[in-house]
């Protein structure tokens, strides 16, 4: 019988953390599913998995990167849905039971998304990411920013047969292009609940590489307008607006803040309504405001001395 889930795991070098990510799948309420772990490390990975569970499928990678493992992981799956699952991060015992429930209720829908945790390197929990909700036409909401984690990520599998698989030219960031491609075709919808772990601290996380992840923005953005020549002048310096808004906390996060400043500054120019990011220029062109915030303001804009960015996911 064919599964109605596909779970998708690249890992390199990471079994320990990769059989939390793996056992977190066969502990689902619902069991409908396959699991396939692409492996493009060398620590034992195959071995770890041996006899853990028939539904657990392990292929040998390519060593060509993430987005090369969860294409193979693609080509090889059965399911009528592809589940992505980061191997340092995992699930909660009813992620794909709510994702089940959203398909039955939205029949149409091409991609379903979830609310997540951040947790540090030991499982703690930091805080629960406060996720766009979009229902439906999600096309421009997803273009002004990635606001989706992959391991919170589940497309329909024809819907990536018919755009496309995740797209290796390209020098990050293809989860985001993809999630663009699908939703400007398919209808996308959030289940709103909080059914993830993100592993937001680890060693090649968005804040420790923020100028490769500045770099790969940029060339996703500049491919999605150029393939979509329809939509308005005013649009497009909104949607810029909005990156290079996005673009300056994630540089607070790596705590660049002259480059942070750059990108808000930005974001005011081609869209002075930007209130957000006007609140930033206010705010780091005069560092000692800053000590004068509340602190929970100082959580809720990501500013120096709180916390680091935490929305994007690319």
């Amino acid at each position: 019988m064919t599964p109605r889930f596909s779970v998708i795991i690249p890992t390199y070098n990471r079994s320990e953390k990769l059989l939390r990510a793996v056992r977190s799948v066969l502990t689902q309420t619902c069991e409908d599913f396959e699991v396939l772990v692409i492996d493009d490390g060398s620590d034992g990975t195959e071995q770890a998995l041996a006899n853990l569970d028939p539904r657990v499928k392990y292929l040998r990678g390519s060593g060509e990167g993430v987005a090369a493992a969860r294409n193979a992981g693609i080509a090889r799956s059965t399911g009528d849905f592809v589940a992505f699952l980061d191997a340092d991060d995992w699930w909660y015992p009813r992620k794909l039971e709510r994702v089940l429930d959203t398909i039955r209720a939205h029949p149409t829908v091409g991609f379903i998304y979830s609310g997540l945790d951040f947790v540090d390197t030991h499982g703690a929990t930091l805080w629960s990411a406060n996720v766009r909700d979009v229902q439906g036409d999600g096309y421009v909401a997803v273009l002004e920013g990635n606001f989706i984690s992959t391991s919170a990520a589940v497309v329909k599998r024809a819907c990536v047969t018919n755009v496309g698989d995740f797209d290796v030219s390209l020098s990050g960031c293809e989860d985001w292009d993809l999630w663009i491609r699908v939703a400007r075709h398919y209808p996308i919808h959030l289940v709103p609940e909080v059914l993830v772990a993100y592993e937001y601290l680890s060693e090649d996380s968005i804040t420790s590489r923020h100028l490769a992840w500045l770099k790969a923005i940029d060339e996703v953005l500049t491919k999605a307008l150029t393939v979509d020549r329809d939509l308005s002048k005013r649009r497009r310096r909104r949607i810029r607006s909005g990156i290079a808004w996005s673009k300056g906390r994630v540089c607070l996060g790596a705590r660049d803040d002259a480059l942070a400043l750059k990108q808000f500054v930005e974001a005011v120019r081609l869209r002075p309504t930007n209130w957000r990011a006007l609140v930033y220029v206010g705010v780091l062109l005069f560092p000692f405001l800053t000590a004068c915030l509340p602190h929970r303001l100082k959580l809720a804009l990501r500013l120096p001395g709180a916390r680091p960015d935490s929305d994007q996911f690319c």
